[in-house]
């Protein structure tokens, strides 16, 4: 499932060997919705090989010459390919493992272990499993409190929360974020919440935290998910300060609660959490996209343009 972890242990393994591997490394994050952006997955694949071989390239089609063949079965590389959906894009982007040199290695993070049984020798493959109880703890515990020792009079409540996080990284760190220098009665309030649902799923416990900022936060949040994912940080607070005051604030509070990250100046969201800022808004009226404060799913601007049904509060930010 989403949020254990997948990516940060790729990225530590990645940061640990690369220097092992003289004829070229890269990290392809976000293969999936990369995939479906930017000129799709031969783009794609043509940014690998130019890391790769170190020169620019732009085949712009999923042939590759023979000469460029022989270069990669001479270097020995190693590839990381992040969040893959699907067997097109293994194939498209690192073909058979013969394309590349002898002691080259090719990492792929994925959520459909099926997928990667049709590529991947099943012995190869490592399945990421929850924390467990011990570990759980300490890690909510390092978000929630920052401190040691932690305050006996919380202690209950950080128990609760962990059994709710089911040993889910993402959950736990937004969690416990969320909850950082509250009081006791603010802990209970939380926890009361998803105390009502019989069995929390990691929306539930995502959505703690995207209630915990103040409304302009949430919004900023909003607009992140939809619009600004992976861009640079100061295009986005150019963008939306015509329309808040201290949005740079706003992305601080984000930040501290465990919302986003700000990864070689672009601010980065984990795909469950940009998924639960899309549910939000479409709750807010499941059966009409044009009474919905934002969209992005291409069917539903080309139904609302088509039938002119959009709401007033589409044209700009919702404040």
């Amino acid at each position: 499932m989403g949020g254990l972890g997948k990516t940060t242990l790729a990225g530590a393994v990645f940061s640990q060997i690369f220097c092992r591997f003289d004829g070229g490394c890269c990290f392809v994050a976000n293969v999936r919705e990369e995939s479906e952006n930017c000129g799709g997955l031969v783009h794609l694949r043509d940014k690998l090989l130019c890391q790769i071989l170190g020169q620019k390239l732009n085949l712009g089609t999923s042939h590759i010459t023979p000469f460029i063949k022989r270069r990669l079965q001479s270097k020995k590389v190693f590839i990381v390919l992040d969040d893959v959906n699907s067997l097109k894009q293994l194939e498209t982007l690192v073909g058979g493992l013969d394309r590349f040199g002898p002691g080259s290695r090719v990492l792929i993070t994925a959520r459909d272990k099926q997928l990667l049984l049709k590529f991947v020798v099943p012995n190869n493959i490592y399945e990421v499993k929850p924390l467990d109880g011990h570990e759980a703890l300490q890690l909510f515990c390092n978000y929630a409190f920052k401190v040691d020792p932690i305050p006996k009079d919380l202690m209950v409540y950080a128990q609760r929360a962990t059994n709710y996080a089911k040993g889910n990284p993402l959950a736990l760190k937004v969690l416990g974020s969320s909850l950082y220098r509250n009081s006791e009665q603010d802990w209970e309030s939380a926890l009361h919440k998803l105390n009502k649902i019989s069995k929390p799923k990691i929306h539930n416990i995502l959505r703690i935290g995207y209630d915990a900022p103040d409304r302009k936060d949430k919004n900023i949040l909003l607009y992140i998910g939809y619009f600004f994912e992976e861009e640079y940080r100061d295009h986005v607070i150019e963008i939306l300060n015509s329309c808040y005051f201290s949005v740079e604030a706003g992305l601080s509070v984000l930040i501290d609660k465990s919302l986003i990250e700000i990864l070689a100046s672009e601010i980065k969201m984990h795909d469950l959490l940009q998924e639960m800022c899309w549910e939000i808004v479409r709750q807010e009226s499941l059966n009409k996209p044009g009474e919905r404060s934002r969209l992005h799913v291409h069917e539903d601007v080309c139904r609302v343009l088509r039938t002119n049904t959009v709401s007033v509060s589409m044209f700009g930010f919702v404040s």
